[in-house]
């Protein structure tokens, strides 16, 4: 649940590269985790941590839709 800087400092350098950052989180987060990840993407999405790891992937595709995604030019996960 603890967010460290280097995360801040990578989401930041992604946003410079994309038009939406949405982080999803695997598990539980701490209010200033939270407020780290708040502070540097577009959407924060908090799911359990149940399944596979991809399963958060599924969880993003599913929080943005097909119909926003159709017009995005490329999607990137990381």
């Amino acid at each position: 649940g603890v967010v460290d800087n280097y995360v801040q400092v990578l989401l930041k350098a992604l946003k410079t590269v994309g038009s939406h950052l949405l982080v999803v989180v695997g598990g539980k987060i701490t209010p200033q985790g939270r407020q780290r990840l708040q502070s540097v993407c577009d959407e924060l999405l908090v799911r359990q941590n149940r399944g596979f790891d991809a399963w958060c992937y599924k969880a993003a595709l599913n929080h943005v839709g097909w119909e926003k995604l159709a017009q995005y030019e490329r999607t990137l996960f990381d």
